[in-house]
């Protein structure tokens, strides 16, 4: 028998001696006038007895596990590894659940975790009452990240009460409940320490909720998040934040010039999100003329579902580095939309570090109009959410405008690969799509497309197009194609006749280079692609000839026949 069981066995005996030990003493120690020395010794025995064969145990273990190559790493490493563990857990996961769960592997790993003060240092009004009492004695002065996610009926004590004295650590703050009272027990504490603040108002809040929000005494705070919970935004005043996200905010949101005024206060904001807001346009402000506020530290510029009108006041009351990322969702207004469009012209003029791959992509669809440029570093969306589109010679109408007045001038002198998408269904609707953007982009020298819009798209591009009494051919300056994500590699041969259709009309090279991406395709086929396609390449499946498939197909026809 193994040293493990027979441990296992002796120690289960000795426990159950001792426990028939104690039921044979009479309760009553007037019955008993002299204690029991016999039984005292062999409690006594028996308890040595267990404690050798654990310790013995544990030894053994020990011994067995210092060769795994997890526990030869530093002690500080294994604790990062635990942390990002933790990092990658879903946000409804317990922090004692997850802590448990790594407890339980071994007896090494729980005697690192219980003395690692940072593992402790999150805490949830979903763990245990107990567990977050044990976590804010452990942490030993860590900063914490409190998070109060929950519903009413989810929070089964008064978690707030726990950790409001412990403000003072806190780094983070996140609070999303339906009670109202809990959450202004969060806002009124004082701390000092506080770099990361997240609110969501699931309720409708009051006036109450403006005055709690900033009695929250943060000086260091560098990450601000609201959600449906407006503010006291002629009062704020954050030197030091670095990140403001304000989402489907109605009422109570702020006007151009308030939210100006908080960006004029933080000089060090890196990053400005608004999304689903009722931002109100500031009228006086078209009149009052006054110096925009320069934003050097300005990063990323994500503004969508604000209005136009509210777009274009503020990208004109703002001043940012070349290199911010300028990404605007708003629907098409003639009157409004012009702003948006200059400050993407500007944006992509002002961009200087796209030589390798300058992608230009154009997304069309009948509710949106999607354009994108240099690695998604400006993208402007115009959507019909506003307006609409009255039909598709509207929507042909805007894309040329768009392309032609502001894209064109900004890509002058160079070569941008362009990618393109389209939800056009009929034929004529594409072809004046394509037409439109090749007038706008005529020296485009790489196509960037999908399997499913290819062989639509190079029917086009095979023979000559009339418009305004003249012959012309699409692309002429086409030398490069990247198919991504196709279904299948059939229907590529459309590229051969891509190649020998223009190389029949005089072009000198009409096709150098193809690549697919995630493909199947078969070895005769990429050589038929290869006859008149200099360089071809595929990151997917290189398969057997078609004719080594066929033969294949006729013996599983004939063992099917035959079994």
């Amino acid at each position: 028998m193994p040293m493990k069981g027979q441990i296992a066995r002796v120690t289960a005996a000795i426990c159950l001696l001792k426990k028939s030990i104690g039921k044979q003493r009479p309760k009553s120690t007037a019955l008993l006038p002299k204690p029991s020395a016999k039984g005292d010794a062999i409690i006594s025995t028996c308890d040595t007895i267990v404690h050798a064969a654990r310790s013995r145990v544990t030894a053994n273990r020990a011994k067995r596990n210092v060769g795994l190559p997890i526990h030869r790493l530093p002690i500080e490493l294994l604790v990062y590894i635990f942390h990002e563990a933790l990092r990658c857990l879903p946000s409804t996961t317990p922090p004692s659940k997850a802590l448990r769960d790594l407890r339980l592997v071994s007896v090494y790993w729980s005697k690192i975790i219980e003395g690692a003060a940072s593992l402790w240092s999150s805490t949830s009004c979903l763990d245990p009452e107990k567990a977050v009492t044990l976590a804010l004695h452990r942490s030993r002065g860590s900063m914490l990240h409190v998070s109060c996610v929950c519903s009413e009926k989810l929070e089964r004590y008064d978690y707030a009460a726990k950790v409001v004295p412990f403000a003072k650590r806190w780094r983070s703050l996140t609070v999303s409940v339906r009670s109202k009272a809990t959450v202004m027990k969060y806002l009124a504490a004082r701390a000092p320490n506080l770099h990361e603040l997240s609110v969501t108002c699931t309720y409708t809040p009051g006036g109450t909720i403006d005055r709690a929000l900033f009695e929250v005494a943060a000086p260091k705070l560098k990450t601000l998040e609201l959600s449906r919970c407006p503010l006291p935004w002629a009062s704020v005043g954050l030197t030091g934040l670095q990140s403001l996200i304000i989402q489907h905010v109605r009422d109570g949101s702020p006007t151009i010039q308030m939210l100006v005024f908080v960006l004029e206060c933080s000089p060090a904001i890196e990053s400005l999100k608004i999304n689903n807001c009722s931002i109100q346009a500031d009228e006086s402000a078209m009149t009052k003329k006054r110096l925009p506020v320069v934003l050097r530290s300005l990063r990323s510029l994500q503004i969508k579902d604000i209005g136009a009108q509210a777009v274009s006041q503020l990208l004109d009351s703002i001043i940012y580095r070349d290199d911010t990322t300028l990404e605007v969702d708003v629907g098409y207004t003639e009157e409004w939309s012009t702003t948006v469009l200059e400050h993407a012209e500007r944006q992509i003029a002002r961009t200087q570090d796209y030589e390798a791959e300058h992608i230009f992509c154009v997304e069309a669809s009948s509710y949106s109009l999607k354009f994108t440029f240099a690695d998604k570093r400006v993208v402007i969306n115009l959507t019909d959410d506003h307006q609409g589109w009255k039909n598709d010679t509207e929507r042909i109408q805007v894309l040329q405008f768009v392309l032609n007045h502001y894209f064109k001038p900004a890509l002058e002198g160079f070569s941008p690969w362009f990618q393109y998408y389209s939800s056009a269904s009929a034929s004529d609707r594409l072809h004046k799509e394509l037409l439109i953007c090749h007038q706008a982009l005529p020296e485009v020298r790489v196509l960037v497309t999908t399997y499913k819009h290819i062989q639509r798209i190079v029917q086009f591009l095979s023979c000559p197009t009339l418009t305004d009494g003249e012959i012309i051919w699409l692309f002429p300056s086409m030398l490069y194609v990247w198919v991504v994500d196709p279904d299948t590699s059939d229907g590529l041969e459309c590229l051969v006749n891509l190649a020998e259709t223009r190389l029949a009309n005089g072009f000198t090279r009409p096709l150098h280079q193809l690549r697919v991406d995630g493909a199947e395709i078969a070895q005769k086929k990429l050589n038929l692609l290869r006859e008149l396609i200099p360089y071809v390449s595929v990151v997917g499946t290189i398969t057997e000839s078609y004719q080594q498939e066929e033969e294949k197909d006729k013996t599983v026809k004939n063992s099917d026949k035959n079994p």
